[in-house]
């Protein structure tokens, strides 16, 4: 049996680390840097909350959206005296749901903050972590 190299690519794309950035945030020094950060993080919390209600909001409309179509879907086969249909529920929920990733807004508030940290004299460092496949 022959091994095609981009079958074998893929299965070893497969087995690669997994890696993330990771932040690590160096406070300015002094009382006025201190301050400075904590309204900083002050901004941020209302940004990371804005994102995450959202996010829920999204996830609780996907839910109706895919107990409509399971329904709709139901009633034409039960319309049509035809077996029950192979999708379920959670094949619509899963569909729906993949639309809700608010990451990027939440990415967006960790730049912000980080641009305001640095601002009040902060320092920030970036390191590369192994998240999977590390051995």
């Amino acid at each position: 049996m022959r091994t095609r190299p981009a079958a074998l690519l893929l299965l070893l794309a497969g087995c690669a680390p997994v890696m993330e950035t990771a932040l690590h945030f160096a406070p300015p020094a002094g009382e006025e840097g201190r301050q400075c950060v904590a309204r900083c993080q002050a901004d941020r919390a209302p940004c990371v909350q804005s994102c995450d209600r959202r996010e829920r909001l999204c996830r609780s409309d996907a839910e109706s959206r895919a107990m409509r179509d399971y329904n709709l879907e139901a009633d034409r086969y039960n319309d049509a005296r035809r077996s029950g249909s192979s999708r379920t529920y959670f094949d619509y929920a899963d569909r729906y749901r993949r639309l809700c990733s608010f990451q990027g807004c939440r990415d967006t508030c960790v730049a912000t903050y980080r641009g305001c940290f640095e601002a009040c004299g902060g320092t920030v460092t970036e390191t590369q972590v192994c998240v999977a496949n590390c051995g």
